[in-house]
């Protein structure tokens, strides 16, 4: 009786008393695909979306070099001022874009962190029985089991730590990802004397 096994390890009971399940958080982390390939792809969508935004905005520019040519005066001046609202809205989501581009960069790294960060859990296969825990006792040491479920416990408190600090920084990225602005709104006024439609483009209210 004495000499036959009566306790085994419990990773559950280790999971419940740390607040944390260190086996599955690290299989999750571990087992997919990774962030492999994803800095190629972000940096060059940020490249992409950059360009494009660029060049509707010397679209727009170049419009406005070839009024500043053809009308003078008043006419110049309000076609200019008409295009303004949407030339801004291109250059403000084209930030936008490039704010996203820098956030996806800054979670790729976030989740770079944990994965390397995060200690392997401790596989407790060990057991014990009345004799070995009485011995222990008796000499101030461990049995295996005791000595596997503490060394699973503080790997289990470290990896816990390592994950809280990652949300906390997966959800301050998250947070500081701004807003793309409202697009600007086409009117139309019949311009001086009714003689046709005059496209005016007017900033969201």
């Amino acid at each position: 009786m004495l000499i036959k096994p009566s306790d085994s390890g419990n990773l559950d009971e280790i999971s419940q008393r740390v607040g944390f399940n260190h086996k599955e958080k690290y299989e999750q982390i571990h087992g997919g695909p990774g962030t492999s390939g994803l800095n190629t792809a972000v940096e060059a969508w940020q490249k992409d979306i950059a360009r494009q935004f660029d060049e509707v905005a010397e679209l727009l520019d170049a419009a406005n070099r070839q009024a500043g040519v053809a009308w003078t005066g008043q006419a110049a001046e309000e076609h200019g001022n008409s295009l303004h609202p949407l030339t801004q809205f291109i250059r403000d989501s084209k930030d936008v874009s490039e704010a996203v581009a820098e956030a996806a960069m800054r979670q790729i790294t976030n989740f770079g962190d944990v994965k390397s960060g995060m200690p392997e859990p401790v596989e407790v296969t060990a057991t014990d029985n009345l004799l070995e825990k009485g011995a222990a006792w008796l000499f101030g040491t461990e049995t295996d089991l005791q000595k596997q479920e503490r060394e699973a416990t503080e790997k289990a408190q470290q990896a816990k730590l390592v994950y809280e600090n990652y949300s906390t920084a997966a959800t301050d990225t998250n947070r500081r990802i701004p807003d793309f602005p409202e697009a600007p709104r086409t009117t139309f006024d019949p311009g001086p004397g009714g003689g046709g439609p005059n496209p005016t483009v007017n900033s969201p209210m």
